[in-house]
């Protein structure tokens, strides 16, 4: 089963990457305007170097069991890139995580500089707004207005940017369990939440399957950060060569600074089980959305 959501994973990468690619802006060489290059590259540096490409494995996986046509799939999956991409290169600001690198390479704004970071940043809102709100999405307006709503609450004070919020404020400073689950929720599973509810949406689901595959992707924004906690403090790991994260070591709030690392491990187990019960509205064709939360749960990277 791991092996299996592997290779798709490695499947999805080449065909997201791709597609994020063909979506990106691109500008003739202006010896008058050489910053406008510069920006350019630093959005493709965002969205192209290093990423994962979970997130769109798990909306590709969702637009699976709604049977959407392979095309718009993949393009779905590429818009939660970019704003993936997005929420990666702020939060490794100096303002925020102050991370120097991501997955091995240097953080955007390490390659670039802040300005132009800040900037990418605010480029790729833009263009997923732009793709949302195209005909060539849904010639539905409702629709696509619904879509729109769905980004507005994930990257909003409902969402990303308050889960932002809540850890820069909490570091160093005394935090419940709920609290520290209410943050993972805010800033992991929001952008999961974003992740299932495009094509839930575009394919018209009932209310009742949306809110629970939105219940499934918010906890399994929760067991992903719990899954990297418990990797950042594993020291049985023999390569940590991309996990070079320091939230356990600089006061962040964090389930394992709290519980501890077996504490944490069991409680991310446990959970594991809630969250799969959240699709108990689906039947066997979400069996590989219930095989992703197995597949986070045991994951080395």
């Amino acid at each position: 089963m791991i092996t299996d959501l592997d290779e798709a994973l490695s499947s999805a990468s080449l065909r997201i990457t791709e597609g994020v690619r063909n979506l990106l802006p691109t500008c003739t060489p202006d010896e008058k305007f050489p910053a406008m290059e510069t920006l350019q590259e630093a959005i493709s540096y965002a969205c192209c170097h290093g990423a994962q490409r979970f997130r769109a494995l798990l909306s590709l996986e969702t637009s699976t069991l709604f049977r959407l046509p392979e095309e718009k799939a993949v393009k779905l999956s590429c818009i939660v890139e970019l704003l993936q991409s997005f929420h990666n290169i702020y939060d490794d600001l100096p303002a925020f995580d102050n991370s120097d690198t991501r997955r091995g390479k240097p953080s955007c704004h390490m390659a670039f500089d802040d300005p132009t970071t800040i900037l990418a940043g605010v480029s790729l809102l833009s263009m997923v707004t732009d793709l949302l709100s195209s005909p060539a999405l849904h010639d539905d307006p409702e629709i696509r207005c619904s879509l729109i709503q769905s980004f507005s609450k994930c990257v909003g004070i409902e969402g990303l940017a308050y889960g932002q919020l809540l850890d820069i404020t909490t570091e160093h400073t005394p935090i419940t369990q709920e609290a520290i689950l209410e943050l993972y929720r805010l800033k992991n599973g929001s952008l999961m939440v974003f992740c299932v509810s495009l094509s839930a949406i575009l394919s018209k689901a009932s209310a009742k399957k949306r809110k629970a595959l939105e219940q499934y992707a918010q906890d399994l924004g929760v067991l992903y950060q719990l899954t990297d906690d418990i990797l950042d403090m594993d020291t049985s790991l023999e390569d940590k060569s991309c996990r070079i994260r320091e939230d356990v070591f600089l006061g962040k709030a964090t389930l394992v600074n709290l519980l501890g690392l077996t504490a944490t491990r069991a409680f991310a187990e446990e959970f594991s089980e809630t969250i799969i019960h959240h699709l108990s509205v689906f039947g066997p064709e979400a069996d590989r959305l219930r095989h992703i939360v197995h597949y986070v749960l045991n994951r080395k990277v």
